[in-house]
C-alpha cells in the first residue's frame, strides 16, 4: 500500500494550474446554479425527478472534484517521500520473512532469520533485540493491516464485514477486532 500510494501521490499543481482548475470549478458551479433555477421552473412530475436525481448527482462530482483539489494543493510532499522509504523497507523484511517461511519451515535447509540474530547477538545483543522487534512488529503490522483492508472476505466475490473510515458498522468493528486479537496471539 505504501508503495502503491508512492505510485499515485498527489502532485502539487503550480499557479496557473490552480487558477485554471479553480476557473474550470467555477465554471461548472455557475452551470449548475443555472440548472437549479430551471429545475425550480418545472412542473412537478417524474421529469423534474429525474432532473433532481441528475443534478444531485452533478453536484456530488463538483464537491468531490473541489475536495480533491483542495487535497492536491494542500499536498505534503515530504510524507509521500517516506512513504516510499517504508514501502521498499516493508518489502525487504516481506521478502525476508517469505524466504524464512520457504528455507526453514517448508524445506529446513537453513535457519535463516534465526542465525541473522543470533550472530547479531554475539556481536552486539542490542542490534539482535532491535533486529527481533523490527521483524516481529513488522509481522504484527502486516497481519493486522491484512485484517482491516480484507475483512472477512470471501475472494474476488464480496466482503463480510468491511472496515471503511466512517461507514463501517460496530458488528463488524467488533468481529474485525476479534480477528485482530486471534492473530496478535499467533505473532
Amino acid at each position: 500500500d505504501l508503495l502503491n500510494d508512492f505510485r499515485v501521490r498527489v502532485r502539487r499543481p503550480n499557479a496557473e494550474e490552480r487558477r485554471e482548475i479553480e476557473r474550470e470549478i467555477q465554471g461548472r458551479v455557475d452551470n449548475l446554479v443555472t440548472k437549479a433555477k430551471q429545475i425550480d421552473e418545472m412542473p412537478e412530475g417524474r421529469d423534474k425527478a429525474k432532473a433532481k436525481r441528475v443534478f444531485e448527482r452533478a453536484v456530488y462530482i463538483v464537491t468531490k472534484d473541489y475536495a480533491q483539489f483542495k487535497i492536491d494543493s494542500e499536498a505534503k510532499v515530504l510524507w509521500t517521500y517516506v512513504k516510499l522509504i517504508v514501502g521498499i523497507f516493508s518489502v525487504c523484511l516481506s521478502i525476508a520473512w517469505i524466504l524464512q517461511i520457504i528455507l526453514h519451515d517448508f524445506t529446513n535447509v537453513s535457519p535463516f532469520i534465526n542465525t541473522l540474530l543470533i550472530d547479531l547477538d554475539k556481536t552486539f545483543a542490542l542490534f539482535a533485540i532491535i533486529f527481533y522487534g523490527i521483524f516481529a512488529y513488522y509481522l504484527l503490522w502486516a497481519a493486522i493491516k491484512g485484517c482491516v483492508r480484507f475483512g472477512l472476505q470471501i475472494p474476488f466475490i464480496f466482503r463480510i464485514h468491511p472496515m471503511e473510515p466512517g461507514k463501517t458498522l460496530m458488528s463488524s468493528f467488533l468481529f474485525n477486532t476479534d480477528m485482530v486479537m486471534l492473530v496478535a496471539i499467533v505473532v
